[in-house]
């Protein structure tokens, strides 16, 4: 930022994509944190977020735009038969519950609670199956935890996948417990499937968008999170029909929103 700005570059745009840090700072670190955050709005002309929890966290009383990370909002829409087809390959009958997540494998996404939250709930409901998509630095931890807990014939790993807007069909919850999180968009690409979905509360709440998510605190303990899950899937309707005109309005149609963001670009170059 500072070398475009000294280079003339008119425009320089920053944009704050979580909430929290991703892992825990020391002391200094924090003071060089500090320090740094108060120079931003001298050196950028604009200050974007992805919500406004990810705006004030970085740029504090400074005045910045929060920018939607829209979706494509058709491709996440429910399919019974996409259902039927990753179920049957998975072998998995369509009355077994299953508890999806989509996340990198590290500290940020918490699937080391995640794991213990699904043991407990194995607990009430013997048959259920956990599918974890992505992968990351944490992996060889979670498959060992996996063992550890006696977890490997009711967890599926896929690992990186590129149809993941189809594999949510198949899953009946999405569970995601991240100590932090500058929106989540998973959760936006969740509720349009009609997912109802369980996070922590260090999650913005503007991301609940149809009244689909439930949030727990993380100190509350992995029995707690597993009762309320059980709750939750059993007052579910089964009916996963959504208001698409509720995701328009709030900001998630790729369609409506990237235009606005062409837009805003386009003004910037024709003011120089």
């Amino acid at each position: 930022m500072k070398i475009a700005k000294k280079c003339g570059v008119q425009t320089r745009i920053l944009h704050s994509h979580n909430n929290d840090y991703l892992v825990p700072l020391r002391k200094r670190q924090l003071f060089v944190e500090k320090l740094n955050k108060k120079n931003l709005d001298k050196i950028a002309t604009d200050l974007f977020a992805c919500s406004d929890d990810a705006g004030r966290f970085m740029f504090g009383d400074s005045s910045f735009k929060v920018v939607k990370n829209a979706v494509e909002v058709e491709k996440y829409l429910y399919s019974s038969d996409k259902r039927a087809l990753y179920r049957n390959e998975w072998g998995i009958p369509d009355n077994v519950n299953v508890l999806g997540c989509v996340a990198r494998f590290d500290y940020q996404k918490n699937h080391d609670y995640l794991l213990d939250v699904f043991a407990e709930y194995k607990r009430i409901d013997e048959k259920a199956i956990l599918i974890l998509i992505g992968d990351g630095p944490l992996r060889n931890e979670i498959e060992n935890k996996i063992n550890v807990l006696g977890l490997s014939n009711s967890v599926k790993l896929l690992g990186m996948r590129a149809d993941v807007s189809e594999l949510l069909n198949a899953f009946d919850l999405f569970i995601l417990p991240s100590r932090s999180e500058g929106l989540g968009i998973v959760f936006v690409e969740a509720q349009i499937n009609g997912l109802g979905c369980v996070t922590s509360d260090n999650v913005p709440k503007e991301v609940n968008i149809l009244d689909k998510i439930e949030y727990l605190a993380l100190d509350a303990g992995a029995e707690i999170w597993a009762q309320q899950i059980d709750k939750i899937k059993k007052n579910m309707n089964a009916d996963r029909t959504i208001d698409i005109q509720r995701v328009r309005d709030a900001g998630y149609d790729i369609k409506i929103e990237a235009k606005k963001l062409q837009d805003f670009y386009l003004s910037k170059i024709r003011k120089g």
